[in-house]
């Protein structure tokens, strides 16, 4: 299960930066020389002097006449061609957003004219009339942006590592992450899941537990639920009972949706630590939440038998049911008549049957 994605940038420098940019770049105007043209042509680079792939440039008559738009190819290079003769504002726009223009542009006939869009190169030159502190706000979101997309990439990485089962490189990817933003929950969660595919529980568990203490402040804890039940699954591989119990419990309570197979991982876990009672209630609310769920109702069954008392009546011993045993096994063999507990189902069935009569029970006990 992934855990969502991390948030690139904080939301005020994120937006101080394009307003800044886009205030500096959108009221850039100058004329080109004329020359006879039929259209335009030329390189787009970005803020950081690479070529832009796959952005919209548009030119735009000023005279009201036609819009004309290409994209950029892998080089950065677009191409307008049959343009009708006048001035024109090209735009530079990226996932809708005009992000930079040149006013001036004069098409004539014959020809196309090369016009680059080079964003650093303009904002090089506009820089050299800011203001000490415009300066400063320029810096101050150029690096929050270069962070954004340093952390944005390493987290790709990270993924894409844990999608081809690369645990050992994810963790380095998720690892150099969280050094630049220790804030991320889904950095933290996904962390987890590589360590614990790597067989290091502990590291495992104190991955995700950064990742709850990030939650911690959050209406909704239901993301946190899966996130403890995959800390019991670490707790078991290193035989802590105990603390298995406590992960599954809790994950059970932030997502009673959920909660079926987290007090079904519950009953297991006291079912395999030979604690037969205590899973009788994990795997008996697992079964009324998910009625469908066969080994959960096996499981019962075994357990419930295992709490069987004994009742001396006129001198002799006899045996008495928990109620619901019996009923336990039939369930699951009508879920699963060939599951890989039918035999057993069958076998404790015909058991009781020969030596328990059905009539004897005693009430469950709190």
């Amino acid at each position: 299960m992934s855990y969502g994605k991390v948030v690139l940038m904080n939301k005020k420098n994120k937006f101080s930066f394009l307003v800044l940019l886009l205030g500096i770049l959108l009221g850039v105007g100058f004329s080109l020389p004329a020359q006879e043209a039929t259209g335009v042509e030329g390189q787009v680079k970005g803020y950081e002097g690479n070529p832009m792939v796959g952005v919209t440039v548009e030119a735009k008559s000023n005279r009201g006449g036609g819009v004309y738009q290409a994209t950029t190819d892998e080089e950065g290079y677009y191409r307008i061609e049959n343009m009708s003769r006048g001035s024109y504002t090209l735009r530079l726009i990226v996932d809708g957003k005009t992000i930079f223009q040149l006013r001036g542009v004069s098409v004539r006939s014959r020809e196309v004219q090369e016009v680059d869009l080079d964003l650093q190169a303009e904002l090089e030159r506009q820089k050299k009339s800011m203001s000490k502190e415009q300066l400063e706000q320029l810096e101050e979101a150029q690096a929050a942006n270069k962070k954004a997309k340093s952390l944005e990439a390493t987290f790709k990485q990270g993924m894409e590592y844990l999608k081809q089962n690369q645990y050992s490189e994810a963790i380095t990817e998720f690892e150099a992450a969280a050094e630049i933003d220790p804030t991320q929950f889904a950095i933290y969660a996904n962390l987890g899941r590589a360590y614990a595919s790597a067989n290091q529980a502990d590291k495992g568990i104190g991955a995700y537990q950064k990742a709850i203490a990030l939650k911690q402040d959050e209406a909704d804890k239901a993301a946190l639920a899966p996130i403890y039940n995959n800390i019991g699954q670490l707790y078991l591989k290193q035989g802590d009972i105990e603390g298995a119990k406590q992960a599954f419990q809790t994950a059970a309570e932030m997502s009673p949706e959920s909660a079926g197979a987290f007090y079904y991982n519950l009953g297991v876990t006291l079912y395999n630590a030979d604690q037969l009672t205590a899973a009788i209630d994990p795997l008996r609310k697992a079964t009324e939440i998910d009625s469908e769920r066969a080994d959960a109702f096996y499981l019962l069954g075994v357990c419930l038998l295992s709490a069987m008392e004994y009742k001396l009546e006129r001198g002799e011993m006899k045996m008495v049911l928990q109620p619901g045993t019996r009923e336990s096994f039939q369930k699951y063999l009508a879920l699963a008549p060939k599951g890989k507990f039918a035999q057993q189902a069958k076998a404790n069935l015909q058991t009781l049957e020969a030596v328990i009569p059905a009539s004897m029970s005693v009430k469950n006990k709190k």
